[in-house]
């Protein structure tokens, strides 16, 4: 299915070993909480939901590396148009019960990304917190990648 001109949302935390358990019951209880209370169809439809769920490594190109003891959280919302983000985000505070724990526990965990972007096209996005980033995340990556370098 292509998703091009629709609005994606991906989070990336990175929890550790201490929140891990925490974070794996938040999560359980946001994707039971997306499927009994996000539209299907129409403006505000959720067109794709993933969480994917794995260690930190020492060195993040070497998938052979040590892993850090760390978790990573990568979270991946897809709407049919800005409607269904700015019902996700009403919703959430409003009637998801555990929407107090995920900000506590977000509070805790580091916040590498969190990426509001039309797919396939190259242009600004907004972070939740309403600073400018790029589009699509493999631009921010790369990005990420040279500053660090710079950084070096």
């Amino acid at each position: 299915m292509s998703h091009k001109g629709k609005i994606q949302l991906t989070i990336i935390f990175t929890a550790t070993p201490d929140l891990v358990e925490e974070g794996d019951r938040i999560w359980a209880s946001h994707a039971a909480w997306m499927e009994e209370s996000h539209y299907r169809e129409g403006d505000k439809a959720l067109m794709r939901y993933n969480l994917s769920r794995g260690s930190e490594l020492s060195n993040p190109v070497d998938p052979s590396s040590d892993p850090t003891g760390n978790m990573n959280y990568v979270l991946t919302e897809v709407y049919e148009s800005q409607a269904g983000v700015e019902d996700h985000w009403k919703q959430g505070s409003e009637n998801w019960k555990d929407f107090p724990a995920l900000v506590e526990w977000a509070a805790s965990a580091r916040l590498w990304r969190c990426l509001l972007a039309v797919l396939s096209f190259i242009r600004s996005g907004s972070l939740h917190d309403g600073r400018l980033c790029p589009g699509p995340t493999l631009k921010m990556k790369v990005q990420e990648i040279r500053s660090s370098k710079r950084a070096i």
